[in-house]
């Protein structure tokens, strides 16, 4: 009887800290490097505690692609801005500006985004 009791009770200690826990960035930008990409989305994660864009940008000196992370709010503050999954779309034109996150050079945190 003392078992599912100490079992719930541990349960719920676990859920309220995770409701609790602050997740941070993969890696805390680089605040000397910011970054302008533009280029097309080619897909979306729309899940918490971020949402991941992923962008293919043009490279000016060669016919290469690279791919880009880029990394926002959460959803929950995407749509109380009035965006929703539904506006990125695959294809469709954006530019990020925001600072670059991390060893991987192809990673941002994005403070400003618009659709093209």
């Amino acid at each position: 009887m003392k078992a599912p009791i100490f079992l719930s009770t541990a349960l719920s200690i676990f859920a309220a800290a995770a409701l609790f826990a602050q997740v941070s960035p993969k890696a805390p930008p680089d605040s000397r490097t910011l970054a302008t990409i533009e280029g097309k989305i080619t897909s979306v994660k729309w899940l918490n505690p971020h949402v991941y864009l992923y962008v293919s940008v043009a490279i000016p000196d060669n016919s290469k692609l690279d791919s880009w992370e880029i990394e926002t709010g959460s959803p929950a503050e995407m749509e109380r801005s009035g965006i929703k999954l539904t506006s990125f779309k695959a294809g469709v034109a954006v530019r990020a500006a925001g600072k670059i996150v991390g060893k991987n050079r192809l990673q941002a945190s994005a403070s400003e985004i618009s659709l093209q």
